[in-house]
């Protein structure tokens, strides 16, 4: 049996380039026996899954068997269904729900975004504590939680779907972790010192039983994960890791637990060149000798763009891991680029609204420079225009924006009228270049893989100069056969080829000029990126994996 284990965050999101979801389809279609294990605490499990097309998948949640809980699947509940005091009263916005009583406010029920109860969040003011009660989308409390002003858990009480509580913990008390109501039967201890130490626990007892005649193979996205419960379970199961990304501020303040997860585990693979490079210096530091092993654990498939095809052809900017430095060279590359040709425009991705307002500031002072005739006054207003964020107000928006029209004029002399009329041509010009330019930038945060293919599918060259190279996206745009403009050099980009390495010989603006004023350069990287398709189909990658990783498994 092979478990796979992701690292996903608590979000109900489409976790668009997870590579653990990737290589659980590739297995799944091969029609291989593969299990997603989950070793943190999911009360919305089923939600996560359904929103990445996971719905019929098998896994294994470890707090189901600690909490002994039996059912799969349940009605999420409504605020109706909630246990609050008779007489209490709410006052609903988009997505929760404040609620008084007698007048005096009690709680916020926060809602999913199907409308079901998340979470209940009760303010005790007299012990300066929050109650937070996390419900199960089953249909039952899934634990209470009391966290002080700084969002620390203090105490913690998980229960089953009956409503029994099985287990409390408690940071000022030591052990730190008690078995409740008679269910030490099922523990092999009353008190535990960390909640690791249960879920190993419960982690070792399941493998065990399905252990047959062979070992389980376990492979961890570890990237963001608890390297320390990993640590533990490489004890006694083999325990292969992958890297899939560089600069997780929870690996810098575990490195120790790193080091040693790392040493002691069974293969360690890693998705780049750069990665590779990456941790070998960082382990190399810290007198460590272990291997890493390249493998991809996403797919390609032949899926040619149609930028050939358009009257406009969009720049797209992954803009994810950027410093602002590099941010500050791509708007000025691409501004010119649109500036002077009006059949280019820009699609940027960002990973956060903060991102996203960087981007549109550093836009708009260009294009102030650029246009110094006329006054373009409101910066939130050019912001929601870019950003899409408020189509049903557009007039209005660029109303705030170009308010005021003419910048004014100083005039003299009997040919003041006529030197008006050439002022007034002038503003108007520039207005009128300055709207072009406007509607031909897009910048967006809702990144997803539907929304990914459909940029790909039209983009005429994509530019990433992020910290590291995404090998999702890399394979998505190979697939589509779009040039690709790079901060590293990476082993499936060709420089002049089916890509473009910035160096200080070689400049994004030289770059974006080989690929968009040249043809035959652009005809070029579409056969290189066709050739390079062929070698990494969904085929082939499951060849790869499963020799790598069951070639001594069941």
């Amino acid at each position: 049996m092979l478990y796979l284990v992701p690292s996903w965050n608590t979000q109900i999101e489409e976790f668009t380039a997870d590579p653990i979801i990737s290589l659980y389809q590739i297995f799944q279609d091969h029609g291989d026996a593969v299990n997603l294990m989950m070793l943190d605490f999911r009360p919305l499990l089923r939600y996560q899954l359904n929103v990445n097309n996971l719905s019929n998948a098998s896994y294994w949640c470890v707090w189901d068997d600690i909490l002994n809980i039996t059912v799969d699947s349940g009605m999420p509940l409504s605020i109706e269904d909630i246990d609050l005091p008779d007489g209490s009263e709410f006052t609903y916005s988009a997505f929760s729900a404040l609620v008084y009583l007698h007048d005096q406010y009690l709680a916020e029920v926060k809602f999913s975004k199907e409308h079901f109860v998340d979470q209940v969040i009760f303010e005790q003011l007299d012990s300066q504590l929050t109650e937070i009660d996390q419900y199960d989308d089953r249909g039952f409390i899934a634990c209470k939680k009391y966290v002080d002003g700084n969002q620390g858990v203090i105490s913690q009480i998980w229960f089953n779907q009956l409503g029994v509580p099985i287990l409390k913990y408690n940071r000022l008390e030591s052990p730190s972790v008690q078995v409740l109501n008679d269910n030490e039967h099922r523990f092999d201890c009353g008190t535990y010192d960390d909640i690791n130490d249960v879920i190993m626990e419960f982690t070792q007892k399941h493998l065990r039983t399905r252990k047959g005649t062979s070992n389980p193979v376990i492979l961890a996205d570890f990237t963001g994960h608890d390297v320390r419960l990993l640590s533990k379970i490489s004890h006694i199961f083999p325990v292969n890791l992958l890297s899939t990304q560089i600069n997780d501020p929870r690996m810098k303040a575990n490195q120790g637990e790193v080091v040693r997860l790392i040493s002691d585990c069974s293969t360690f693979f890693v998705d780049s060149q750069q990665l590779q490079d990456y941790w070998h210096s960082f382990l190399k530091e810290r007198k460590v000798h272990k291997n890493s092993i390249l493998g991809y654990p996403y797919a390609t498939e032949l899926r040619l763009g149609e930028s050939n095809e358009e009257e406009k052809m969009p720049i797209y900017w992954h803009s994810y891991t950027d410093q602002p430095n590099d941010r500050a060279t791509v708007v000025r590359a691409v501004l010119n680029q649109i500036i002077n040709d009006e059949q280019y425009f820009l699609v940027a991705e960002t990973g956060s609204e903060a991102t996203e307002r960087d981007i549109s500031h550093r836009i708009l002072e260009i294009l102030r420079e650029k246009f110094s005739k006329i006054d373009i006054s409101d910066d939130e207003a050019f912001f929601q225009i870019v950003s899409n964020s408020n189509h049903d107000h557009l007039d209005d928006l660029l109303h705030r924006l170009l308010g005021n029209q003419l910048a004014s004029v100083a005039v003299s002399g009997d040919n003041s009228n006529e030197t008006d009329e050439v002022a007034d041509k002038n503003v108007e010009s520039e207005k009128e270049a300055f709207l072009k330019i406007l509607f031909n930038i897009h910048l967006s945060t809702n990144f997803s893989h539907t929304r990914m293919l459909k940029q790909l599918n039209h983009a005429r060259v994509l530019v990433d100069v992020g910290s590291y190279n995404n090998r999702y996206l890399l394979m998505q745009a190979v697939s589509a056969g779009v040039p690709l403009i790079l901060k590293y050099s990476d082993e499936m980009v060709k420089n002049k080829g089916n890509g473009w390495i910035l160096s200080d010989e070689q400049s994004l603006n030289a770059g974006l000029d080989y690929f968009l004023q040249n043809l035959r350069h652009w005809n070029q990287s579409l056969v290189d990126s066709t050739k390079l398709i062929g070698q990494y189909t969904v085929d082939r990658q499951y060849e790869y994996w499963k020799g790598r990783l069951l070639e001594y498994g069941e």
